[in-house]
């Protein structure tokens, strides 16, 4: 492989012996992962390795997720003091004892007199601090004294696109989204800076996620694709899989977002194809899978995504009321509603225990559906409109566009046409607004979705030509690639309609 600056940048802090030792695997290696696994090997071998090539050892395997790597290291050198804050850090631990072990980790940081084993503590104590023990204090005081140690050290600038790549994860978590772009786009300027194709990667994954994903404007998501494709390239070349995973979820996940169902499971599947294939756990593939059927109208298909999260969600119990309303809608697909009842049931105490806002929108929305199955539109719209305004308060925008469309839906379902509304436009304020949304954030699917919502009204007013009409441009609109949905869906109305009004 050729020389990088995620690898080079390491070498003017660790001696001539170990820089000599890091090239030769580096001319062996076919790429960067390949060289991580070269140096994890090397250092698990040795009974008596320099205690930076384990540093690296460490901050490498951990930069491409290979944990069983990461943690075979660490037990091995858990007696080093100078490891004992990354083998604390890697237990399984309640918030309380983040506490202890962040204290454990300023104890060897001011214990420490080399700057660049300083600066690895003190990242370790900032992203620790807010992830896992949600100290702001901590954290601040870490970051005060990581651009102090630059100041004083202009050498270890190199690593402070990590810094700005956590800060900017930070505030994204935080919900200031704008804040997160400058911070990242220092992050990317420092990384091309100094040739760190790995943060360079995942400034441009995360930048191209802001932008696309959690900024959810107009013209932001064509801003955002290069971004993403150019993020994705660097991760083959790197061998990076974990953060191609990680790319290919943003991709997805804004598929979704604009209504493309279809792209968004295959994509999704491809991400559980490379998951299976580093033997990892599925963490939220099976849930993304089972929604993206339910929104394509293919119930047993998200009955048995549901069932296989519900039978793979050890390592992820906060998914698990999120399973059990996906099989309660798949169910509602199926015509089962009493079986899907019982899901919402199991859900709602899930989420009693759980306290999170995110999961009771989610119930709200599923139970919505039950209710309108049932012929309750009164509780549908009320649980609808539940979902939305929280939604809405936590910025979850993918979500909130799913609950207009099923105001929407919800809204033409009941509309009962008279001479006054029969040259109304829309049935009501919620496909008003779905629609308007739509067009206003450019949503190609769910543009598609409010004209067949639209036509199915027209039809409903005896607008006989209009609605077909809009059939017609659903149609031309299912040729473009990601909504060949959208045919189904038309024709349904059409067969559903043209015959009915003709006998």
């Amino acid at each position: 492989m050729k020389p990088m600056g995620t690898i080079t940048m390491d070498f003017q802090f660790i001696g001539m012996s170990p820089k000599q030792f890091l090239i030769k695997i580096m001319k062996h290696a076919v790429d960067y992962s390949t060289y991580v696994d070269l140096l994890c090997k090397h250092v698990m071998a040795q009974d008596d390795s320099d205690d930076k090539l384990v540093l690296l050892a460490l901050h490498h395997s951990d930069n491409l997720g290979k944990r069983h790597l990461y943690s075979k290291i660490l037990d091995k050198y858990r007696n080093c003091d100078i490891f004992y804050p990354y083998y604390l850090a890697n237990l399984v631990a309640e918030k309380d004892e983040w506490v202890n072990i962040l204290a454990e980790i300023e104890r060897v940081t001011q214990k420490s007199d080399n700057e660049w084993v300083r600066y690895g503590y003190l990242i370790l104590s900032y992203w620790l601090a807010h992830t896992r023990a949600i100290d702001g204090f901590i954290a601040e005081k870490a970051e005060v004294q990581i651009e102090e140690l630059v100041q004083k050290n202009d050498s270890l600038r190199c690593y402070l696109s990590q810094l700005h790549y956590l800060k900017s994860q930070r505030l994204r978590y935080e919900g200031n989204v704008e804040k997160a772009i400058e911070a990242c786009d220092a992050a990317l300027d420092l990384a091309r800076e100094h040739d760190d194709r790995y943060f360079e990667s995942r400034a441009l994954k995360e930048l191209g996620a802001l932008i696309g994903f959690y900024s959810f404007g107009a013209n932001r998501i064509e801003e955002s694709k290069p971004l993403l494709r150019e993020a994705r390239e660097i991760c083959d070349e790197l061998g990076d899989i974990r953060g191609k995973m990680e790319v290919l979820s943003y991709i997805g996940g804004i598929c979704a977002t604009r209504g493309e169902f279809l792209e968004s499971k295959n994509i999704n599947l491809e991400v559980l194809s490379l998951r299976e294939k580093l033997g990892d756990i599925p963490m939220t593939e099976f849930h993304n899978a089972a929604m993206a059927a339910i929104e394509l109208g293919k119930g047993r298909e998200a009955l048995e995504w549901a069932m296989a999260g519900l039978e793979n969600v050890d390592s992820r119990p906060l998914l698990l009321p999120y399973l059990h309303l996906d099989k309660a809608a798949a169910l509602i697909l199926l015509n089962r509603l009493d079986e899907a009842e019982v899901h919402v049931d199991i859900a709602r105490e899930l989420n009693l225990k759980a306290g999170l806002e995110s999961g009771l929108a989610f119930e709200y929305m599923i139970g919505g559906l039950l209710e309108r199955a049932r012929g309750d539109y009164d509780s549908a719209f009320h649980s609808f409109e539940s979902a939305l305004e929280i939604n809405e308060r936590n910025s979850r925008f993918p979500r909130m566009v799913i609950c207009l469309m099923r105001l929407a839906e919800t809204e033409v379902a009941t509309f009962e046409p008279t001479l006054k509304n029969r040259d109304d436009e829309v049935s009501g304020i919620w496909l008003e607004r779905f629609d308007r949304l739509a067009r206003e954030k450019e949503l190609p699917g769910f543009i598609g979705y409010a004209l067949c919502l639209k036509s199915e009204l027209r039809f409903k007013q005896g607008r006989h030509e209009e609605a077909q009409q809009l059939i017609s441009e659903v149609l031309r609109m299912s040729a473009i690639q990601g909504l060949a949905p959208l045919r189904d869906k038309a024709l349904v109305i059409q067969d559903l309609r043209v015959p009915r009004e003709r006998s």
